[in-house]
């Protein structure tokens, strides 16, 4: 009897296996290591069929060889933004970009690494289930996730979605192992058990959610001790902790620059079910939706599953849910499915792969049924189902990859080269020509009219609001500025625009960028006046914060500016900001 059993006077539980183990068929065995490994070989084939690179996948890769120059992890060089949202996927990029960056190009690392993490997911998915349940498994819920176009264009666009995909697979999987053969060791053994179960915030800060359900079932499926929950809790916290300390003292902020951007704290609910809506009706995922529901039901109720493994589903599906509201009541995003993938991983993953002997134990052959379902469903989907370029359903919410290999004229825009057609491209090169002249000057690009160029305070800057692609192809010596706030401490901190667009509800108006960047013999009324509130105590701590010279000394004064600096918000109009701020 536990601590926490003997406290609350509650008897001990006998828990018996979820399942009675048969032999194992070694003919069995073997046909389903063939459907799996189809299955494998023709997933990989439809990722590599869309591969791409986002504009957003750039962002990450000017981050990273800013690094591996000595810049730091930063997007503009001399300016301590945290433009990435993900830091183990940076990580995930450096580390195979410093040992093979001689051989392979940044991009194609970065397409190589999401495909890994993408096939990996499902590889840990199977793996896990079988050795789960001590016997094969055949596909079930799996071939609700293996169709999707959406999986396919995210796979390989540069975005840490992939890694996110395998760290859940690698937690439920670890979990699953764990529940069914009733291991009721301490919750910190193996001490990297909670380690994994808590790198949630580093990979996407809202997978924290999830961190905090995997790290709940592994209390209640462990021995429970105050001291071995709060030892694994100590060790799960360790390294998301550090780094927080190390975010606050190098860019002054509790969050990524990016949270602050896209408003995550913000509520729209209307925008966010038309996103859900726009997921569900794209290919027609509530068929699958509605058979693993009604699968889930059926082997619940069937009795195979044991108490443990059915408290770690439970709390799966439980954190699941939860996100998606999050998503809905932020208003979803611009890219279609994107944000939701996870949870539906998640939903997914209980029900993944079964023994077949499980599905025979279900009245009217419903595992058969089931299984067929999908099948048939995943095959349609498969073959004809395409996100439109413009969501019927949602207004705003894009195929991004067609709009990106539209805009580069390429079927699969990787490298710059790829992406030569697309104008960011050119825009780019502009840019680099002017900073390699050492021009002082300020180029604000745009769709309908040449590049327009004035003078500077001193060096190269251009005003864009995508920054991935034009940013990679300019280099580091021209520094991005970026309206939306992505990557600039200044517009991330302003008023939200009503009614923009989701994700990016932010616009720095010019009258800030000129006093910022421009020739201060050249300001017009409004410029002057955001100079002047630019001279204000909060905006001055702000400046000093990201662009002072780092010593031990700033890094304190920023730690302790953090809390103040994350929830400072900057009026849109200069006047406005004068009067607030000074």
């Amino acid at each position: 009897m536990t601590e926490v059993d003997d406290v609350l006077d509650l008897p001990e539980a006998v828990v018996a296996p979820a399942v009675e183990r048969p032999e194992v068929d070694p003919d069995e065995r073997r046909r389903l290591l063939v459907v799996w490994g189809v299955l494998g070989v023709a997933f990989l084939v439809a990722l590599w069929s869309r591969r791409w690179m986002s504009d957003d996948g750039f962002i990450n890769l000017r981050i990273v060889e800013n690094v591996l120059d000595g810049h730091g992890p930063v997007f503009n060089v001399g300016e301590r933004v945290e433009a990435g949202t993900s830091q183990l996927w940076l990580l995930a990029l450096l580390v195979p970009r410093a040992l093979l960056g001689w051989a392979i190009e940044a991009e194609w690392i970065a397409v190589l690494v999401g495909l890994a993490c993408s096939v990996g997911a499902v590889a840990v998915v199977v793996d896990s289930q079988w050795r789960a349940w001590a016997r094969p498994v055949v596909p079930v819920a799996i071939l609700a996730w293996l169709p999707l176009g959406a999986v396919w264009d995210f796979s390989s666009s540069g975005l840490e979605g992939p890694l996110l995909w395998l760290w859940c697979a690698a937690c439920f999987g670890t979990l699953a192992v764990r529940a069914v053969a009733d291991d009721r060791r301490p919750p910190w053994r193996p001490w990297w058990l909670p380690v994994l179960l808590g790198l949630g915030p580093l990979i996407r800060p809202d997978a924290s959610l999830y961190s905090v359900a995997f790290l709940a079932v592994l209390v209640v499926v462990s021995d429970r001790s105050w001291r071995g929950v709060l030892r694994a809790l100590g060790v799960a916290v360790a390294v998301p902790v550090a780094y927080e300390v190390f975010r606050m003292g190098f860019f002054g902020a509790l969050v990524p620059n990016t949270a602050l951007a896209k408003e995550a704290g913000g509520a729209d609910w209307g925008t966010g079910g038309r996103y859900v809506a726009d997921f569900l009706l794209d290919g027609w995922l509530w068929v699958p939706l509605v058979v693993v529901a009604a699968l889930a039901v059926l082997v619940v109720r069937s009795g195979v599953v044991g108490r443990p493994l059915l408290v770690l589903w439970a709390v799966t599906w439980g954190a699941a849910v939860l996100h998606a509201t999050w998503v809905v009541r932020v208003g979803g995003d611009f890219m279609h499915a994107r944000l939701l993938l996870p949870d539906w991983f998640l939903v997914l993953l209980p029900l993944a792969a079964l023994p077949s002997d499980v599905l025979r134990r279900l009245p009217v052959r419903a595992g058969g049924v089931a299984v067929l379902l999908l099948v048939v469903w995943g095959t349609v989907v498969w073959s004809a189902a395409r996100q439109p370029l413009v969501s019927p359903v949602a207004d705003g919410v894009l195929d991004e990859r067609t709009v990106y290999s539209v805009a580069a004229e390429h079927e699969h825009p990787v490298t710059l080269e790829d992406h030569g057609a697309n104008r960011f491209t050119r825009w780019a090169a502009i840019a680099r020509a002017r900073a390699e002249g050492g021009d002082d000057v300020l180029l604000v690009p745009s769709f309908y009219r040449p590049v327009h160029s004035s003078p500077s305070a001193g060096g190269t800057y251009v005003v864009w609001p995508n920054i991935g692609i034009l940013g990679f192809a300019a280099g580091p010596d021209v520094h991005l500025v970026d309206p939306i706030g992505l990557s600039d401490a200044f517009a991330s901190r302003m008023e939200a625009l009503p009614g923009a667009r989701v994700g990016h509800a932010k616009d720095m108006p010019m009258a800030w960028v000129d006093a910022r960047f421009g020739d201060p013999e050249e300001l017009d009324a409004d410029a002057r006046m955001a100079g002047r509130a630019l001279s204000c105590p909060p905006l001055q701590d702000l400046q000093n914060t990201t662009t002072a010279p780092m010593s031990p000394r700033q890094f304190v004064v920023n730690l302790l500016r953090s809390p103040s600096l994350t929830f400072l918000h900057v009026p849109r109009n200069p006047h406005a900001a004068v009067a607030d701020l000074c």
